[in-house]
């Protein structure tokens, strides 16, 4: 195996970093191996907290679109791992300590498959817009529109 190219090693890292997108990376095995500082902020989790973290552990705090509670269950990575399949189009609520509002994100996320065919990683993508304007209460936002997912 050759050693990655450290321009290149370099150029990865600046760009993950530089990215406003949050972008997570994670195996049932070793929970989250790699992240940027914006998933961490979305997530309301310090970087050093978040990795080697599990999606099966407790202590994350994910809301549905219409306020309840999100089972562990259907998080994005577990239904990854338990499905085999990407999550697509998500929206989501992440309560974080530091509010009182849940962050809203809409999340991608795709499986990585071993050489026996088996979700060894997924990798997901955490996109967050203007997103703090949805409302779980039935009402419309201050535009008149129920919710509202602009990027």
């Amino acid at each position: 195996m050759v050693d990655p190219d450290p321009v290149s090693t370099s150029l990865r890292d600046e760009l993950l970093e530089t990215l406003q997108v949050g972008v997570i990376a994670g195996s049932p095995s070793r929970g989250v191996f790699v992240c940027n500082q914006k998933a961490a902020e979305l997530l309301g989790v310090p970087r050093d907290q978040l990795l080697g973290r599990k999606a099966t552990e407790p202590g994350w705090d994910f809301v549905r679109e219409d306020g309840s509670p999100m089972p562990p269950e259907e998080y994005p990575a577990n239904v990854i791992y338990r499905t085999g399949r990407p999550v697509q189009g998500l929206v989501f609520g992440i309560r974080r300590p530091a509010s009182e509002r849940p962050a809203w994100v809409l999340v991608n996320a795709l499986p990585r498959f071993d050489a026996d065919g088996r979700v060894a990683q997924q990798v997901g993508l955490l996109f967050n817009g203007r997103f703090d304007s949805i409302k779980t209460d039935g009402t419309n936002d201050e535009d008149g529109h129920g919710k509202s997912f602009k990027l």
